[in-house]
Order: structure tokens, then C-alpha cells, then sequence
């Protein structure tokens, strides 16, 4: 959890910007529900969805940037993986080739 307390008054300002932005669409989707809503009996009536505080604004923000950068580490570990295969011999190719059949299931022969 992010302490808001110790960001700076212009850092504070900024998230509570961000925020008001990030709300206005799901304001819009919330007046949508709202007018549906009014011609659905209560039992059957879309919940509004909640809006972001700044705290959970800061969340979903840290949130995400930390999916991309997982993705990133992913995707560095992949190509990292290729370039040591493709310096392997054929010997060992092979071989690791062999051992991956044991988790993933590589057909020897691709069907066209």
C-alpha cells in the first residue's frame, strides 16, 4: 500500500487528477447502468461499478506496470532461452529437445 502522506502536495495533486480522469468513463458506463436500470425490476438491476479513490487508482497503476514489466522479464527470458539453444550443437539440441518432450508434448513430425 502506497502512503499518500508522503508524496508531495504537487504529487497528490497529480494523483487526484489522474484519478478524476480515470472516473470519468466509468461515470459515463454508471449513468448507462443507471437509465437501463430505471425500466428493470430492483432484483434484476446492474450493480453501478465503483469508482477509483486514489488509493486504489495508485493500485491499479502500480498494478499494471508491474504486469508489463513481468512481461518483459518473460519475454527476456525467452529470447535469452533461443540464443543459448541456437549456440547449442545439434548434439545438444537434440538433447534438450529430448528432455522438454518430457513437460511439453512436441510431436516429432509437424502435421501440415
Amino acid at each position: 500500500m502506497i502512503d499518500l502522506n508522503q508524496l508531495t502536495q504537487e504529487q497528490q495533486w497529480g494523483v487526484d487528477f489522474a484519478t478524476l480522469e480515470a472516473n470519468k468513463p466509468i461515470q459515463t458506463e454508471n449513468e448507462q447502468i443507471t437509465a437501463s436500470n430505471a425500466s428493470l425490476p430492483v432484483g434484476e438491476q446492474k450493480p453501478l461499478k465503483d469508482l477509483f479513490t486514489s488509493q486504489s487508482y495508485l493500485e491499479q497503476v502500480i498494478k499494471s506496470a508491474c504486469d508489463s514489466y513481468y512481461a518483459q522479464l518473460v519475454a527476456h527470458k525467452k529470447k535469452t532461452v533461443e540464443q543459448t539453444f541456437d549456440s547449442l550443437s545439434p548434439e545438444q539440441q537434440a538433447f534438450v529437445i529430448h528432455a522438454m518432450q518430457q513437460y511439453i508434448p512436441i510431436p516429432d513430425v509437424l502435421p501440415e
